[in-house]
């Protein structure tokens, strides 16, 4: 881990990382949980939906591309006006 809290580690162990370290966390934080990825120029857009709509996330970058652990309950498909 870095300085800005960033988890480091080779490709060659992301099986381990994330069944040992990277699930467990997100299960420690929402319980039920789920990945909401998006094309990068949606970004915006899923953040002030879910800013406006009281959905709580938390913003994971993954190779460099940015995307949303959100609460299991969430059905993003259904989600209107993004």
């Amino acid at each position: 881990m870095d300085n800005g809290g960033l988890l480091h580690f080779s490709s060659s162990d992301e099986d381990i990382v994330e069944r040992e370290i990277i699930d467990p966390l997100r299960s420690e934080i929402f319980g039920s949980w789920k990945i909401l990825c998006c094309p990068q120029d949606w970004v915006h857009r899923y953040q002030s939906y879910m800013d406006q709509n009281g959905i709580p996330y938390i913003i994971e970058l993954s190779d460099g591309e940015i995307a949303f652990l959100i609460p299991g309950k969430h059905n993003p498909h259904r989600w209107k006006d993004l």
